[in-house]
């Protein structure tokens, strides 16, 4: 691996497990917004946990936009590529 990533990397994975460790008391976590902590919809958990799971929901849903908006690229540079195959089957016949 790239020093550059050693660098980056060591200080991320430490500075986010203090802040797990700094935020272990629990929060409740309601999905129903009317009801509030009495809901059946409700659960009890660790803050860093909750922080968590919005940072990997947040990447998922900024992946997928960007997925979705490079599909015009993925479909020209696959008729490119079929096109550069077919020329090139063209010029090994001839």
């Amino acid at each position: 691996m790239r020093l550059s990533t050693w660098i980056a990397g060591i200080p991320t994975v430490a500075i986010t497990i203090w802040f797990a460790l700094a935020n272990r008391s629990s929060v409740t976590l309601s999905l129903d917004p009317f009801a509030g902590a009495s809901s059946q919809w409700t659960l009890g958990l660790p803050l860093f946990v909750v922080v968590f799971m919005g940072v990997f929901i947040g990447m998922l849903a900024g992946g997928a936009v960007v997925w979705w908006g490079q599909g015009r690229w993925r479909r020209e540079a696959k008729s490119t590529r079929r096109e550069v195959q077919r020329l090139s089957a063209e010029e090994k016949s001839e």
